[in-house]
Order: structure tokens, then C-alpha cells, then sequence
């Protein structure tokens, strides 16, 4: 059971009954203890209405959760030897749960705004077992390692995984509320089955390793972003089988670490569904050659060179085939290169029987756009409309001159008749 504990910010009291030891409070407090551990049968209570309670363990041992830890209101603990939840252990508060090895400033913690997470621990948090909240957020963090070999829950929520030096914690119904202030290039290894029902999962880091067994991911959109992305058989099968399960996928590059920030599509992506793909490089992509990107059904594509609109000179190279012939989707590829770029279609099969949808705007199934970035793009761009519209007029004179001969002489044919 946790040991040796006292009041550093905010008043309550602990309780000790049997196998139970229960945390009084009635708005914000911190806690400090020499250990923070919970056995097999053995529970911890926080009443805490709907404050908060930040738990740090100055000792010299892990958490281990083994047992139960429930809370009316919100839960942070942090341990920088390691948090561990055991297969049997639990987790279930009302409010946010946050484990992790890196430590936070008491002041922040009790005034409630942003809170950061700084520090040098090279300890994991690791969960074998359950961790839910019915009302608020799941925050697992640390310096290194994070690992979730358990399930996780935030219905009302997010459940957000982060590593980091340093990492900003905020309140944000609208968008993210966990943001990597200072990284550490680590790893993502996205195994197992994560579930975002009629939400978002977003993942970002220096690498991504598709395990064996690969990837599922149960949301509407699943976003990456990652300073450069290969596309080899393993990530292949992954987003290829999660496009089909009706999760659109959107691959981010930002060419952050020296990458260069490229893409390169080395094997094949093919799915059945509505869902769409979104490939945006921070430099260049390209499919290699008997590569096939395809879809059947409504799900569209979206190829991105320059995606952050920085004139770098990214480029759309197709040496495969983008194969669109057995859906009524779109291509939107290939989608923005950049003006000072370069642009390969390859062999683009398309759909003889598709139309636009009324209003779309979209004048063929695939579609290639460049990326205006200056008053020189936009009058070169300017230039390239103008020739495109005189050569469109002179056809069309073309086709009216052939009109007017071909009536011309039916007509003197018919009265000399």
C-alpha cells in the first residue's frame, strides 16, 4: 500500500481500513510519498469530488498497481522510477488520469491551467492492465518509453501516449491538449487494437515500427506524422487493411531530424471502401516502379509534395499506377507539387463511368495542382490559364469554322438539288 505520505499543496486527510486507504479532499491537493504501490486486493480511494490530486512518490521504488485505484475526481501520479499497472491491476476515475516519470511544478498543478512535465528519468510507463475514465482524459507520459499491452479508456475523452523531455499538459475541448515541447527522437511501436469511435487517433514521432501482427485502428481518421515515411510491405498491409475497415489514414511529413522529409511508396496499397488516403510530403514523393495504389468504391486520394507551402523544390514522381478505373472516387494527385518542382503522372487508369458530384467543382476524376507561393507562381500560373483558355478558343473557332463549311455545303448541295 502507498507509504509515508504528506500534504505538500492544498489540506486533507488519509485513511487507512483494512485493505483501503482512502484521500480526503474537497478541491486541488498534492501529495508526497515515500512510496506509491497497491498489492493485489488491496484498494486506494481518492475522494476528491471534482478536484484533483497529484501524487509524487520521492522514494526509491516504482509504482506498481496490482490492485484498484478509483477517484470521484482527477488522478496524477508521478513516480520517476517507473509506473507500472499490473494484468490485474485497475484503474477507473471520474475526472483525468495522468501517470508519469516526469515531475511537475506544484504552483501550476494547484493553480489549474497548463501544466509541463519536465525531466530526466530514463524509467517507463508501462500498462498491462485497465486504465478508464468515465468523465475526462487518460495521459500516459515519459521521457523514454511508454507501452500499453492493456486496454485504455476515454469514451468522454482522449487517451493520449506521449515520451518526451518535456511535455505541456492542457485543457482543450477542440483540439490537442498534449503537446512535446522538447523529444527525444524515440520510437512508436502502434501495436495491438486502438479504439477512437467517432473520434481521432493522432500519432506523432521520429519512427514508426508496424509490429508483427500489425496495427488496427477503430476511428473515423487516424493521422501520423513522422519527419519522413516509407511505405515497405509491412506499412503496406497496415494501412491498406485499415482503409478497408473505414479508417481514412493521413501520413504528415516534417522533414524535422535532417530527414529531408520525403516519401517513398515501395510496395502496394489497396483497399475497398469509402475511406480515404492522404499522403503529404514536407518534400517529395514517389511510388516505385510495379507499384499499385488503387481503390474500389468511394475513397479518394490525396498526394502532397511541399505540403507546408515552403517552395522547396518537392516533387511528384509516379513510376507505378494509380488505379482509380474501379472507384468513384477522387484523386486529388497528384494532389499540390510545388511550382519549382517537377511532376511524373505515370499510368493514372480512371473511371470511364464517373461523374462530379453537383457543386464539387471538379472537372476530372484525377486531378494534378500546383502550388502558387509567390506574385511570380501566381503570374506564371496566370500565364499558364491564359494559354490554356486561348487554346481552348481556338479550338473551339476550329470546330465552328468546320460547322460553318460543313452547313455551307450541305446548303449548296440542297439548292442545287
Amino acid at each position: 500500500m502507498p507509504a509515508g505520505r504528506h500534504f505538500g499543496g492544498g489540506a486533507g486527510s488519509i485513511d487507512s481500513s483494512g485493505n483501503t486507504v482512502t484521500i480526503n479532499q474537497t478541491s486541488r491537493g498534492v501529495v508526497n510519498w515515500d512510496s506509491f504501490s497497491i498489492g493485489g486486493g488491496n484498494c486506494v480511494v481518492f475522494a476528491n469530488g471534482n478536484g484533483a490530486t497529484l501524487n509524487r512518490v520521492t522514494g526509491g521504488p516504482p509504482s506498481v498497481i496490482l490492485g484498484s485505484l478509483t477517484a470521484s475526481g482527477s488522478v496524477y501520479l508521478i513516480n520517476p522510477q517507473g509506473v507500472l499497472v499490473g494484468p490485474g491491476g485497475t484503474i477507473s476515475t471520474n475526472g483525468r488520469f495522468v501517470a508519469s516519470t516526469l515531475d511537475a511544478d506544484n504552483t501550476a498543478f494547484m493553480n489549474g491551467g497548463p501544466l509541463t512535465l519536465s525531466g530526466n528519468s530514463n524509467a517507463a510507463v508501462i500498462n498491462l492492465g485497465s486504465i478508464s475514465s468515465s468523465g475526462d482524459d487518460v495521459f500516459l507520459v515519459a521521457r523514454n518509453s511508454v507501452v500499453n499491452m492493456g486496454s485504455v479508456s476515454a469514451p468522454n475523452g482522449t487517451a493520449e501516449l506521449s515520451t518526451g523531455q518535456q511535455v505541456l499538459l492542457q485543457d482543450s475541448s477542440s483540439s490537442k491538449q498534449v503537446f512535446v515541447q522538447a523529444g527525444n527522437g524515440g520510437t512508436v511501436v502502434p501495436g495491438g487494437t486502438i479504439e477512437a469511435k467517432g473520434g481521432t487517433v493522432d500519432m506523432s514521432a521520429d519512427t514508426f515500427v508496424f509490429p508483427f501482427g500489425g496495427t488496427t485502428v477503430n476511428a473515423p481518421q487516424w493521422n501520423i506524422s513522422t519527419p519522413a515515411f516509407t511505405v515497405n510491405s509491412g506499412e503496406a498491409q497496415v494501412l491498406s487493411a485499415n482503409l478497408g475497415n473505414d479508417t481514412s489514414v493521413n501520413v504528415q511529413n516534417t522533414g524535422a531530424n535532417g530527414s529531408g522529409g520525403d516519401i517513398n511508396v515501395n510496395s502496394g496499397i489497396n483497399w475497398q471502401g469509402n475511406a480515404s488516403l492522404t499522403l503529404a510530403a514536407y518534400h517529395s514523393l514517389a511510388t516505385g516502379r510495379g507499384v499499385t495504389i488503387a481503390n474500389q468504391d468511394g475513397g479518394n486520394l490525396t498526394l502532397r509534395a511541399d505540403a507546408a507551402g515552403l517552395d522547396n523544390g518537392g516533387s511528384i514522381t509516379n513510376r507505378g499506377v494509380i488505379d482509380w478505373s474501379r472507384s468513384t472516387g477522387i484523386v486529388n494527385a497528384l494532389s499540390l507539387y510545388d511550382m519549382n518542382g517537377t511532376y511524373s503522372a505515370g499510368t493514372l487508369p480512371a473511371n470511364s463511368a464517373w461523374a462530379a458530384a453537383p457543386g464539387s467543382g471538379q472537372v476530372t476524376q484525377i486531378t494534378a495542382y500546383k502550388l502558387v507561393n509567390n506574385v511570380a507562381d501566381r503570374q506564371s500560373g496566370h500565364a499558364f490559364h491564359r494559354a490554356v483558355r486561348r487554346s481552348v478558343a481556338q479550338r473551339a473557332q476550329r470546330q465552328r469554322a468546320v460547322q460553318i463549311a460543313d452547313f455551307t455545303q450541305y446548303f449548296s448541295a440542297v439548292s442545287s438539288a
